[in-house]
């Protein structure tokens, strides 16, 4: 199976091939900024499971206990379509919301749930905590 992720204007995309390594959704400030959102929904993959196409824009986040997380955006319409993590080498994080599949599989891993907004509810078989599980 293979999913196309991709920006808005379509110049920077993804390719990915196979199912998912890890997927949850994020509720730290950091992804609350990025997304605009209360959080994010996201999936792992290992790295050679994508291709990227286009140009991208790379802005790094150093994260307070020392890792850095680098994020890659569309240099035309400021998408964020993957990005990668010292925490989680070998991986590639990319947003679900950059696939056009409603069918998505639904995240297993609620993270960072001490920043969660007090309405949000995450329902399912879900593991929720304050940290992102390495190594899943």
């Amino acid at each position: 199976m293979s999913r196309i992720a991709q920006c808005n204007c379509g110049k920077l995309k993804v390719i990915v091939v196979g199912p998912p390594s890890q997927v949850a959704v994020c509720h730290c400030v950091h992804c609350q900024h990025r997304t605009g959102s209360t959080f994010s929904y996201f999936a792992y993959f290992p790295v050679p499971s994508i291709t990227v196409s286009g140009e991208a824009r790379i802005y790094e986040h150093k994260k307070e206990e020392g890792s850095t997380v680098r994020f890659y955006f569309c240099q035309n319409c400021g998408g964020n379509v993957y990005y990668d993590s010292d925490r989680l080498p070998g991986q590639v994080g990319i947003p679900v919301g950059t696939f056009d599949d409603p069918d998505f599989p639904p995240p297993l891993f609620s993270v960072f749930e001490r920043s969660k907004r007090g309405w949000v509810s995450i329902g399912g078989d879900v593991r929720h905590s304050d940290e992102l599980p390495v190594g899943r």
